[in-house]
């Protein structure tokens, strides 16, 4: 699960590196940025490296309010797939309930593929 806290001290102290968009999973737009910077970097010295590096700071900048966004969205896919988790347990819970019901496992079997799907 990400933190807001980490993606941020992220994006401060290594946003050059992109690792604020690494740590949130965006890792193809990560080492674009990361790529931006080093390319920018070399390139200075024919003065086209300051185009690179305007891009990189405007996108870096941008960062800030995009940074937050990305992490309350990491946490709902988060929440929703343990919910889908939780529910596909619950369906799996009841079907074995349904074949214990009917005769078809004995207690013992159905106690112990319960403590399965609880593992």
């Amino acid at each position: 699960m990400n933190n807001i806290y980490v993606a941020y001290a992220l994006w401060f102290f290594l946003g050059w590196l992109g690792a604020h968009r690494l740590y949130l999973g965006k890792f193809i737009t990560g080492f674009l940025m990361m790529g931006l910077f080093f390319m920018g970097t070399m390139l200075q010295v024919v003065l086209v490296g300051y185009v690179f590096l305007l891009i990189w700071g405007i996108w870096w900048i941008a960062d800030v309010f995009l940074t937050g966004k990305y992490v309350d969205e990491n946490i709902l896919k988060e929440g929703l797939k343990r919910d889908l988790k939780n529910q596909d347990i619950a369906n799996d819970l009841k079907r074995l309930y349904e074949l214990y019901e009917k005769g078809e496992i004995s207690k013992a079997e159905f106690e112990a593929r319960k403590e399965i799907l609880f593992r």
